[in-house]
């Protein structure tokens, strides 16, 4: 029969040996996850093949074309431009289609500066003759329509959001009334959610300040999941939102059931 020590000197040097020995586990698995981070941060250099690069460039160099195009003939149109009513749209950028064809620039800009950073994000917009030819310039990463009442309140009822420090992404969701009371009730006398959505709706003369309040609306993607059916279905999507490219500068800005749209991506 096995005989315990009960030193207790031996048992403390026992159990500090063991925590030493797991604090150096610890460590070295801290280090290492940092180490595959780090690595997998790290810029890469992919390898890319002649034709693709070449494909690459020469959408590219059409892209520019088609802005150049479009500026030019802007430009040219500036003098003849007629006063008309301004429309109520809404944008929606879509996911590139084009596979070899990387947001230029200015266009980049334009998207910015609408807000559409990311993939299936909307915004109102408040479209006059000036605005029309920046559409044109980010027309094959967006599509644009005039939404219905309906639409408009169905969404504010389930993707509306505002900034919010609070909040751990930052935004909220409006579906408060409150909230609409303490930031415009005094100075614009709105005391309820359907009070933006007819301001928005009916182009009002706080458009911009509401609009501006309002966070992009952040749609669903409608396709998700990676089964054959999806696939396949992710493919027909991409078929039918894929948009011909063409140079011509007087081109208009095409206009989609954007009701129908917002259905599928609500």
């Amino acid at each position: 029969m096995a005989v315990i020590n009960k030193n207790p000197e031996v048992l403390l040097r026992k159990r500090k040996d063991s925590d030493r020995k797991r604090i150096e586990r610890q460590e070295k698995l801290r280090v290492e996850a940092e180490k595959t981070k780090k690595k997998s941060l790290a810029p890469k250099d992919k390898f890319l093949r002649a034709e693709k690069l070449a494909m690459k460039h020469k959408a590219a160099f059409i892209e520019n074309k088609r802005m150049d195009s479009i500026l030019k003939h802007e430009q040219r149109q500036i003098s003849s431009k007629k006063e008309e009513d301004p429309k109520l749209m809404f944008v929606i950028r879509i996911p590139n289609v084009h596979k070899h064809l990387a947001v230029p620039e200015k266009a980049r800009a334009v998207l910015q500066v609408l807000r559409l950073t990311e993939e299936n994000m909307g915004v109102f917009v408040k479209v006059t003759p000036t605005v029309i030819p920046v559409l044109k310039l980010v027309a094959p990463f967006v599509v644009v329509g005039k939404p219905s009442l309906a639409s408009v309140r169905a969404l504010f009822q389930k993707r509306a959001s505002i900034p919010d420090s609070e909040s751990e992404s930052g935004f909220s969701k409006l579906d408060n009334n409150q909230v609409v009371e303490d930031k415009f009730g005094d100075d614009l006398g709105f005391i309820c959610v359907e009070d933006l959505v007819h301001e928005i709706y009916g182009l009002g003369e706080n458009f911009k300040t509401v609009n501006s309040w309002l966070a992009p609306f952040k749609l669903v993607a409608p396709v998700n999941g990676w089964s054959p059916r999806a696939r396949l279905e992710r493919i027909q999507y991409e078929r039918e939102m894929k948009k011909p490219i063409t140079l011509a500068g007087h081109v208009s800005l095409e206009e989609i059931d954007i009701d129908k749209h917002i259905s599928e991506l609500n």
